[in-house]
């Protein structure tokens, strides 16, 4: 069962959707800068109001704006929408499968307790859900915002751009550095989450046990210490996660320095005019947002790369050999049962033919899947 790739990237209708209003989200906030700012500065501000011209071009401005700001926002809505089904029906398939593929096991050969898989799942499949709702979308419109906004910077002032392309190779390469600690930071919470749950599950299901026993402080003991790494590992996940977006902030604004020294002196070349500067200025101030977001994205990828990759695991467990019970001479002082059967009325018997030889003293664990006959067993051992 190959998950990680089809979980990541699904080629479904509800993924070309998102995809799509993402893009167009993308192209309307690139696009409100040369159909809105450049005309306002170059056209009504210089040449209308300072000059006294009339100020029809004005509404005619502002009336494209009102456009694109309208186009933007229904494609957000469509973006969200879309891939917030795409979360679900996604968890919800993944959820069928994975158990059509466990049941499937020969009994004794399932990867962990039966608490345990149900945490496992359920816990990675929330983190491949949260980066289909909010962090797919991101990394598509984002992407598409940064190479809109490049794109433009370079009709405008290529030498100036350049300098900014070379500025941001150095963080590209620390967030992809700190994207794998955030993945193997993930894969060792969700390690940790699933042996809380199994710790939970089994002080749950023997209550009973542990109150006749006055054992519930040792339970609670024994969660304490998992609980403790699991929140440890939570904390340095969720820490190098937070830590990408400050970086991306600093390095990004640290270039406008150099930037403002390049384009003030194209300015007084007669190389750019005040629109294009204003709109220069303001496209470079647009890289703010994908600069927060991406590296968000990009961490929520991550950690949906690692809760599939766990989940690919699952199905990829090698089965154990079928094991053969060791023959014994007898059981001296022990309990031997000799081709016992029984069935609690007419049809199939729960247990048929069953040898055993049980020792005078020591611990016996008796395995075996949910109606397999292990309580019918202790039952007649019993009388």
């Amino acid at each position: 069962m190959k998950l990680p790739r089809s979980l990541l990237l699904p080629a479904r209708p509800l993924a070309v959707g998102g995809v799509l209003a993402a893009l167009l989200n993308a192209a309307s906030r690139v696009l409100v800068v040369p159909l809105v700012l450049t005309p306002l500065i170059n056209q009504v501000l210089q040449e209308q109001v300072l000059q006294g011209a009339p100020s029809g071009d004005l509404l005619w401005v502002l009336g494209w704006g009102l456009l694109v700001v309208l186009t933007g926002s229904l494609a957000l809505f469509a973006q969200d929408a879309l891939l917030g089904a795409l979360a679900a029906r996604l968890s919800a398939d993944v959820r069928q499968s994975l158990l059509t593929e466990l049941l499937g096991r020969r009994p004794g050969d399932l990867p962990g307790s039966s608490g345990g898989l149900s945490n496992r799942i359920l816990s990675d499949l929330k983190e491949i859900e949260v980066y289909h709702q909010f962090g797919f979308g991101t990394l598509v419109a984002e992407s598409a915002t940064l190479a809109g906004i490049f794109a433009a910077l370079l009709y405008l002032n290529a030498g100036a751009t350049a300098v900014l392309l070379v500025a941001a190779l150095p963080l590209v390469w620390l967030l992809g550095l700190l994207g794998k600690r955030v993945e193997h930071q993930t894969q060792a919470a969700q390690a940790g989450l699933e042996r809380v749950g199994d710790v939970l599950q089994e002080s749950f299901k023997h209550h009973t046990v542990l109150r006749a026993f006055g054992a519930a402080d040792f339970a609670v003991g024994r969660l304490e210490s998992r609980n403790r790494r699991a929140e440890l590992g939570l904390r340095r996940r969720n820490s190098l996660s937070a830590l990408s977006t400050p970086l991306t902030q600093v390095a990004v604004f640290a270039v406008l320095g150099g930037l403002l020294f390049l384009l003030t002196r194209g300015l007084r070349l007669g190389a750019m005019t005040t629109g294009e500067l204003t709109s220069y200025l303001g496209l470079t101030l647009l890289l703010a947002t994908p600069s927060q977001l991406l590296p968000r994205g990009y961490a929520l990828f991550k950690q949906a790369e690692a809760a599939a990759n766990r989940l690919a695991q699952l199905a990829e467990v090698e089965l154990s050999p079928a094991k053969a019970l060791a023959e014994q001479d007898g059981c001296g002082d022990g309990l031997e049962l000799n081709n016992v059967s029984f069935a609690y009325g007419p049809g199939q018997p729960v247990l048929n033919g069953i040898e055993l030889c049980l020792p005078a003293r020591g611990l016996v664990t008796l395995t075996g899947e949910s109606g397999a006959g292990k309580s019918t067993l202790l039952l007649i051992l019993l009388g």
